[in-house]
């Protein structure tokens, strides 16, 4: 009976530490997959860019859309479209949102313990700005995702 109980003991031990390296590479998985969105983003604003210049005018530029998931060719199946920031916070974990009083891109982590510091404690928040090149996202705050930079 000894015998059985210490291989119980074994085993829940090796499933808690097999359970703890999942959900830390789920937090890599989620990570990894937002900073391809932001990059396929930012590229396809540089895209947008590109081509406005060489069609129209720079003065036509501000009738060009904030909102750089309309920019590119299909949004991300996770996108939930434009919502103000109280709606955000209502939205599906893992659902990326636009802001457009803000003119804000915002992502809503699956778990909020996998990113340690956030503006508003959740949601992580990115500019679209304006300037005299490709607009730009530039991070609200700095965040945090399991020791590494978001940005």
């Amino acid at each position: 009976m000894v015998e059985w109980g210490i291989l119980a003991v074994l085993v829940l031990v090796f499933a808690g530490v097999f359970g703890h390296y999942v959900r830390m590479i789920q937090g890599q998985g989620e990570r990894a997959a937002v900073m391809s969105t932001l990059g396929a983003l930012r590229t396809a604003l540089v895209i947008d860019y590109a081509q406005r210049a060489t069609v129209i005018a720079t003065a036509d530029r501000a009738h060009t859309p904030v909102n750089p998931f309309l920019v590119l060719q299909t949004p991300p199946l996770n996108y939930g479209g434009e919502m103000s920031v109280v709606q955000s916070l209502a939205a599906p974990a893992g659902r990326w949102v636009f802001d457009p009083q803000c003119a804000c891109i915002g992502y809503l982590p699956l778990d909020p313990a996998w990113q340690s510091a956030a503006a508003d404690g959740s949601i992580l928040w990115f500019k679209v700005s304006d300037g005299p090149g490709p607009r730009e996202l530039t991070a609200l705050g700095s965040y945090v995702w399991q020791g590494m930079q978001v940005q």
